[in-house]
């Protein structure tokens, strides 16, 4: 079977993850930039970080191999949100990291 890279929102379902494993996917990029919910909708990305920290959870579930990152220097974000994900990260070292 080929394998398949393919790309989305991470804001798919639990079954939609498996599908994709289904499919042949190995490799994903969900568009995950960032692990707090202002900053997401800052950035107009109409996700939460609990739906990117559900993916992530799902990706490694059904071994699809997410591709990821954390952008910052986004105009408008706080010190306030980088204090939350340096909380949330220590909690979520067995998913997948960001890229790079």
């Amino acid at each position: 079977m080929e394998e398949l890279f393919l790309g989305s929102k991470a804001n798919l379902n639990r079954e939609q993850v498996r599908m994709l494993k289904s499919a042949g996917v190995k490799l994903f990029q969900p568009g995950i930039e960032s692990l707090d919910t202002e900053i997401l909708a800052h950035m107009r990305k109409g996700i939460t970080l609990l739906q990117n920290v559900q993916f992530l959870k799902w990706a490694r579930e059904y071994d699809v191999y997410p591709t990821w990152n954390l952008l910052y220097g986004f105009p408008g974000e706080n010190a306030e949100a980088y204090r939350r994900m340096a909380l949330l990260i220590p909690l979520i070292v067995h998913l997948c990291p960001p890229m790079g």
